[in-house]
């Protein structure tokens, strides 16, 4: 569990894994530089408890607080849990350790459901429902989100070298492409294992870095799903890249453009699809076209009203 600035959620957080019904674990909190009173409540917390292990860091971001709970991770199976997250069936951990362990597992999943301010809980639209027990090819998982709701046999993730990239956004998809890039099958189980918290995408990327990062997550998983078989997840995440285009509105679109032209220098089939989805989202306004400096690019073919903006343009 990687903790910043959640000192007012751990309490929910941790009892959810006080509750469950598997014995013989261990929650690794890595407290990233918090500011706020997050570390006196963990430390709280593992007086009660004592499968609690308090580690502590300079702030690096989630991804590197996880990667320094797998090195420091005793257990034959890793799962990640966020502060502002909770697991859901108290025999949930049970339940997908049991298979593991039968089958010799690398990767098993449960369900993950979205939860709102108002406690109301869905399943997520992008990823698949388990109804029943059973096996899939990693192809057949989906596009690479809801890391969470899978434990991940620790033996597989150091054989394969599997970490968190550094990347401040992102690099949650990007660990789960890797893995998925890796292994010969997936169990699922028909539990609802994992509640995660929804956060608006669009505020956490919020400066050029993010936005930036956010653009390398999918040069990652390009490259991870490169295998033919991987090509319907591939091209059903691409799909992602113009929503976050659309989330990140007039405010973000230099930015984002910018760094899908800076990540994607050697793929100019991606940026001319990229620059023609910008020209024509902002068709007829000459103002956001100069500033993405769409007008007077070469490289943009022909798009919905294309010769009409370079009328307007060199009139």
């Amino acid at each position: 569990m990687p903790v910043y600035n959640d000192g007012s959620l751990l309490e929910k957080s941790v009892n959810s894994v006080v509750q469950q019904t598997l014995d013989n674990v261990e929650l690794i909190c890595v407290n990233d530089g918090s500011t706020d009173n997050s570390l006196d409540v963990l430390n709280e917390l593992a007086k009660k408890h004592d499968f609690i292990k308090v580690l502590s860091q300079e702030n690096q971001g989630s991804g590197k607080a996880r990667n320094k709970g797998i090195d420091e991770a005793e257990g034959e199976y890793i799962g990640f849990l966020d502060a502002d997250d909770f697991l859901m069936d108290n025999d949930a951990l049970e339940r997908v350790y049991e298979i593991a362990k039968s089958n010799d597992a690398d990767m098993v999943s449960g369900n993950m459901k979205v939860v709102d301010v108002d406690n109301n809980f869905s399943p997520h639209k992008d990823l698949d429902y388990y109804t029943e027990d059973s096996v899939i090819l990693p192809e057949e998982y989906g596009i690479p989100w809801g890391f969470y709701k899978i434990i991940y046999k620790k033996d597989f993730l150091m054989k394969n070298k599997i970490y968190f990239p550094d990347l401040l956004r992102g690099q949650d998809p990007v660990f789960l492409a890797e893995a998925l890039s890796k292994v010969d099958k997936v169990y699922t189980v028909a539990t609802d294992f994992y509640a995660y918290f929804y956060i608006n995408g669009a505020n956490q990327c919020n400066t050029y870095r993010k936005r930036l990062d956010h653009i390398k997550q999918f040069k990652y998983i390009f490259k991870y799903f490169e295998d033919s078989k991987f090509e319907k997840p591939k091209a059903e995440f691409k799909k992602k890249l113009f929503v976050f285009i659309d989330m990140m509105g007039t405010e973000g679109a230099e930015d984002t453009l910018s760094s899908i032209r800076e990540v994607f220098s050697d793929n100019q089939n991606l940026v001319k699809e990229c620059e023609e989805y910008y020209a024509s989202k902002y068709s007829g306004n000459i103002e956001m076209l100069n500033k993405l400096d769409l007008l007077k690019n070469p490289k943009i073919g022909t798009v919905t009203n294309w010769c009409d903006f370079k009328k307007i343009a060199f009139f």
